[in-house]
């Protein structure tokens, strides 16, 4: 599997910017040698960038809602 994500790097890194990933973890099943892609899914630990700051008090309500 390491090979696999090694391949796709490059697109993983853009994926991540362009939805502001500050961080992403592989885990679980897909770290094993034992790892069977056809039975298996893969599991991500996600962590985003902060949103930023909003201007006004109408920019900050609209973040809220939909956070």
């Amino acid at each position: 599997m390491e090979q696999q994500i090694e391949q796709k790097r490059e697109q993983l890194a853009e994926l991540c910017r362009q939805h502001r990933v500050q961080r992403l973890a592989l885990f679980g099943s897909a770290l094993r040698e034992d790892f069977d892609p056809e039975r298996s899914d893969l599991d991500f630990l996600v962590e985003f960038e902060p949103l930023p700051k909003p201007r006004s008090r109408k920019a900050a309500k609209i973040l809220v809602t939909a956070a």
